[in-house]
């Protein structure tokens, strides 16, 4: 009953947000698109933009939903439609330097096309604002292209469910009017987003399929071990490129570049401007501004052993012995003993020591396919600020306390002054946030109550420092500390 009284009030919320869809339809001139088809309204305001075409600031009002972008030019209480911009070939990169907080619109990131066909440089006035935009952006991505969106041999994608459907692997409700979840484009099986990974084998996944992918994969091994066999140099990004200018039309795609990327040339003529080449921390091929890259030098391992994390060779079950009696959050990086060349994480989450192997290759240090990093030291000091949930879905936490830091630092105290909050509840259920006013919940997750009186069947709370809403009906609520 109470998945059912959820998903009503999900149809009211939709439709009231579709209310809001078609008033922006309505302002905006020259737009021949249904903005419904695009998805839910992220955020919407004003930033200046520059483009391929146009290399000015030029002022521009601008809606972003979960699959497009519109940029509008404000015509006192309406819009002109400027640029419709289909997120589905779309990434944004961030860019920090040079900002101010003192100096207004200085804060901007890149909408970069992954084709190198277009580009947008986004300014906004304040630093804020341009959180709160590339956090909506990510959201946006994030929902086209979700985690585990391929498991088990699916194929999911956003989809509108004209019939009420039920999820193949929480059997809930899907909830709301429209993109109420996802759907394979092989088996049809209805999803929640935060179920992706969980539902059962494709049963549309035909063999021939996975023999093709796998024919594929190996002849683009074997050719990328051809063009390392032309004794190429390998080079070391000197300047970021992020797909601005880009090459010419004849040449093919650009190939972005981080500072420290290590390129693997396959083309590269002396009198050329540009060269083409593969990024061994994306295992892209593209084309680049030669001026961008420099000769790579090999460097002599560092010591190690300076940094307070790093425990030396060590087995499992002795860094479970160290972590065990420590605060969540502890973490060791460790030489594994099997194998002197290969480096594991040990950390303490949620009672448990938990191992993340480091695997290396191509002189780059990865936990997982979708990162690399140039050194094992930029590896740890990336995680430390950022959380492991994007490479393990149940692991959401940052590295916080190196193990030979002394415990009573790691020991961290709420703030005076806090917030209060009125009891806590335990998650039932897995739950994905749809934009940044909700909280995102694993199951088992404590959350603290901050207020039930939000939307009916929404509750507002506090887990991991962050504050949004969750659904009431996701959640048991610990009625012990009341006693």
């Amino acid at each position: 009953m109470r998945d059912l009284a959820q998903c009503v009030n999900e149809i009211k919320r939709d439709n009231e947000t579709l209310k809001q869809i078609t008033n922006f339809q309505l302002s905006i001139e020259k737009l021949s698109q249904s903005l419904a088809q695009y998805g839910r309204p992220k955020i919407d305001g004003e930033l200046k933009v520059i483009s391929i075409e146009k290399r000015s600031k030029t002022d521009r009002y601008a809606f972003l939903l979960d699959q497009a972008l519109l940029i509008c030019k404000r015509k006192g209480d309406s819009y002109e439609m400027r640029d419709f911009i289909d997120l589905h070939t779309y990434q944004i990169r961030d860019d920090s330097l040079g900002e101010k907080d003192n100096k207004k619109w200085a804060h901007m990131f890149h909408l970069i096309c992954s084709y190198g066909t277009q580009g947008y440089e986004l300014f906004f006035k304040t630093r804020e604002l341009k959180k709160k935009w590339m956090e909506q952006f990510e959201m946006s991505i994030s929902n086209i292209y979700p985690e585990n969106a391929t498991s088990n041999g699916h194929d999911f994608h956003m989809h509108s469910f004209e019939e009420n459907a039920s999820c193949k692997s929480c059997q809930m409700l899907l909830r709301g009017t429209f993109y109420q979840g996802y759907r394979c484009s092989r088996c049809k099986a209805p999803a929640h987003k935060e179920c992706l990974g969980r539902v059962p084998p494709c049963g549309k996944s035909s063999s021939d399929y996975g023999s093709t992918m796998k024919k594929n994969k190996s002849n683009r091994h074997t050719q990328e071990r051809k063009k390392n066999d032309l004794g190429l140099p390998k080079m070391e990004v000197c300047q970021e490129y992020y797909g601005l200018p880009p090459p010419p039309v004849a040449f093919g795609p650009s190939l972005r570049l981080s500072m420290g990327d290590i390129v693997e040339l396959t083309k590269a003529e002396v009198e050329q401007l540009w060269w083409e080449g593969r990024n061994t921390s994306t295992n892209e091929i593209g084309w680049f501004p030669c001026q961008r890259v420099k000769p790579y030098v090999c460097n002599p391992p560092p010591d190690f052993s300076v940094y307070l994390w790093y425990a030396g060779p060590m087995e499992r079950a002795e860094a479970e012995q160290i972590l065990t009696n420590r605060s969540d959050g502890t973490f060791l990086v460790r030489q594994r003993v099997k194998d002197a060349a290969e480096f594991a994480i040990s950390i303490k989450f949620n009672v448990e020591i938990k191992h993340i192997k480091i695997l290396t290759s191509e002189a780059l240090y990865r936990i997982t396919e979708k990162k690399a990093f140039k050194g094992l030291i930029e590896l740890v000091e990336f995680y430390q600020q950022n959380s492991l949930k994007d490479c393990f879905k149940t692991l959401d936490t940052t590295l916080q306390f190196p193990f030979k830091e002394p415990e009573q630092r790691a020991i961290s105290r709420p703030p005076a002054g806090g917030l209060k909050y009125f009891g806590s509840a335990k998650a039932r259920y897995d739950f994905c946030a749809r934009d940044r006013t909700e909280l995102t919940l694993k199951e088992g997750d404590i959350i603290k109550i901050l207020s039930k009186k939000g939307q009916q069947g929404w509750w507002k709370g506090e887990i991991y420092g962050r504050v949004g809403w969750f659904p009431a009906n996701y959640v048991e609520e610990d009625y012990s500390e009341y006693c």
